[in-house]
């Protein structure tokens, strides 16, 4: 697991699972407003004759320079590779809720580094986790982290607007006859539909019932405006947004504190990367993070 802050960044790199005293950037460098997408390809193929890394690559072929790969890495905040993977898959929810557990103590970097440089830290933090071609593997991550952050003793609610493909239910046992789609199709107050979990600390707003029209609903509402009168109850709210568009998770995330899209290497596309940073930008997200599930 590695996280990238994009603080001024329109596309992240997304690298191979090498530490960085290793080597200084990951296999795929995507542009910081510095390559375009034919550029990388090329620099992608020269990876592919010469076995490099991306960036020796990219300055064998002229398109990187020592400039344009320190500034890169100035802009770049990275956790240490972590296991976060168990028999080929992510670490077990319960794994996630053990203070001890190394999988808790990444999760709890990846919290602290997502506050680093905050001004003024809110309460509730509010948190979105989106994925790119990720959709499963974001919703574990965003599981992970509410029940990290509830086995740390913060009162936590984690809310399925996953509406696609939906699994806090399944994830925590809970009811999904009324969820999220019900709290914002109606004026009923948020405290209704908040459940409580086998999870110390940890409640949930599932999903709801499927609807056709599920994005248009996303469109029209504000998540966190609505969760409004729940907040004091809760040191952190996390979102989950899985599968959801570029779009959507720009638009439901308004009023986060944080946004982090997971990606998979090999798997996401770079392109649909792009589009959600840009996104996210357009919509005042200023710094959103990368996190890569190797």
């Amino acid at each position: 697991m590695r996280l990238r802050d994009l603080s001024a960044a329109a596309v992240v790199g997304i690298g191979n699972g090498d530490s960085a005293a290793d080597r200084p950037v990951g296999r795929v460098f995507e542009e910081l407003g510095m390559l375009e997408p034919e550029e990388v390809e090329r620099i992608r193929e020269r990876q592919q004759e010469t076995q490099a890394p991306f960036t020796e690559a990219g300055k064998e072929l002229g398109l990187l320079d020592q400039e344009m790969i320190d500034r890169a890495l100035g802009q770049r905040q990275q956790l240490a590779p972590a296991d976060w993977r168990r028999d080929g898959q992510l670490a077990p929810l319960s794994d996630a809720a053990e203070p001890a557990s190394p999988y808790a103590r990444e999760l709890r970097q990846l919290l602290s580094s997502l506050a680093k440089g905050q001004a003024v830290q809110r309460t509730p933090q509010r948190l979105v986790v989106a994925g790119v071609n990720t959709s499963t593997e974001a919703s574990t991550v965003a599981a992970s982290l509410a029940t990290t952050c509830a086995g740390s003793g913060f009162r936590t609610l984690l809310v399925d607007a996953n509406l696609d493909q939906p699994s806090v239910h399944r994830y925590f046992g809970a009811s999904n006859e009324v969820g999220l789609v019900n709290l914002l199709g109606s004026a009923e107050p948020p405290h209704r539909f908040v459940q409580s979990t086998a999870f110390s600390n940890l409640a949930v707003i599932t999903a709801g019932p499927r609807l056709p029209n599920y994005s248009s609903l996303l469109s029209r509402e504000r998540v966190f405006h609505r969760l409004q009168p729940v907040a004091n109850s809760f040191e952190y709210i996390i979102a989950d947004c899985g599968a959801l568009s570029p779009s959507l998770v720009g638009r439901l995330s308004a009023g986060a504190d944080n946004v982090i899209v997971a990606v998979k290497e090999h798997v996401s596309s770079m392109r649909e990367l792009s589009s959600m940073i840009h996104t996210l930008q357009a919509e005042s997200v200023a710094s959103p993070s990368v996190l890569m599930i190797g």
